[in-house]
This record gives C-alpha cells, structure tokens and sequence, in this order.
C-alpha cells in the first residue's frame, strides 16, 4: 500500500488526532465544488460514523492570493468566501457560507519565502556559470522564477502526493497507509459502502 504523505501546518479547528480510520478532504477555500458538495459530504460521513476520524486540510494550489491561512480562517469563524466561492454562493442567494463546519480543518504546511528566495538565487547563480548569453539567461531566470513559485508556494500535502486538484480525498489507516484515494466528487452512498468496508473489526 501507499503511505499518504501528510504536512500539517496550524490546527485551526477541532483538534490534530489519526484513528484506526481516517477520512481527509483536501480542499481550498476558493474552489466552489468544495465548499458547496464535498465539506458537506465530509460534515455527513462524521455524523453517520463516528468513529471515522474526518478532518479538512486547506491547501493551495493555485490562486495563492485567495486561498490562505487567513482566509480559511474567515471561512471557519465568519462564513465569509473569497473571490470564487462568494460569487457561487451569491447566485444562490447566500452573502456567506450558508451552513457550519463541524469537523476538524487543518492547514497544509507551506515553504516560507526565505526558502524560496534561497532556492532561487542557487539555480540562478548556476545559470549565470553557464556562459549563456543575456537574453537566454534572462528569460529562463524568469521561467524559474514563475515555476518556483507555483511549486514552492503549494501545499507540501498537495504536491507530496501528487493530488489533481481539489477536492481530493484520501481514506486512511493509523499507519498512514492509504486504503482508497479519489479526486472530485463520488455519490455518498459510494463513499459509505467504501468507509464501512474499510472499518477495523
């Protein structure tokens, strides 16, 4: 079996725990399909089974402006939704998240930006002991620079496991061993057929 590679930064609700069973939802707060189906789904399966341990990880994988600390915070203690999710909710009605999350969020660890920099002027010194001229090593300082920060800036959860996107789930065990993983939205009948079966004893 695969070991799920998880990269807890701040506990922002509820508290930190792995169980004989664990349910993770990895979510970013301005993807609309993970505020509107999947916390709800994951809020309903820790209802129905107690004894699963569902918790939300907030990452960021895109729109690094929008999905934060910060505002994950606002979700959870003011309902308030940024850019993509407030326009989604706003059709139907809904200035802010119109339900509670009960379950425990976390937050994704992130590089800082000194190990970012650092990083950077490592590759760009061996580029310019390359011998290239100006223009090239300009434009491939660039593209570094923009790749760096769409990796770096990423949750280390995301882009330890490679996920696909949001919502991404990962059903596991004590041993961080992964029993089943999906990318996007199942039928809750699916998902409880799968946590039942996966139930120690």
């Amino acid at each position: 079996m695969a070991l799920l590679q998880l990269s807890m930064g701040s506990v922002l609700q509820g508290r930190a725990e792995i169980r004989a069973l664990n349910l993770m939802l990895v979510f970013q707060v301005n993807c609309p399909g993970c505020l509107s189906q999947a916390l709800p789904q994951l809020d309903a399966l820790q209802t129905q089974f107690p004894e699963l341990n569902c918790f939300g990880l907030s990452t960021a994988f895109e729109d690094f402006a929008l999905n934060t600390l910060e505002n994950t915070q606002k979700l959870l203690h003011e309902g308030r939704l940024p850019l993509a999710s407030a326009r989604y909710f706003s059709r139907l009605g809904h200035a802010v998240l119109p339900y509670s999350i009960n379950v425990p969020v976390l937050m994704d660890r992130f590089a800082g930006p000194d190990q970012i920099d650092d990083l950077y002027q490592a590759i760009t010194k061996t580029l310019s002991d390359t011998g290239l001229n100006q223009s090239v090593t300009d434009q491939t300082r660039q593209l570094i620079s923009q790749r760096l920060q769409s990796v770096l800036c990423s949750g280390r959860t995301f882009l330890n496991n490679q996920f696909q996107g949001t919502p991404s789930w990962v059903l596991f065990d004590d041993q961080m061993e992964i029993v089943d993983q999906w990318f996007g939205h199942r039928p809750l009948a699916w998902v409880e057929s799968l946590v039942e079966s996966a139930m120690p004893g």
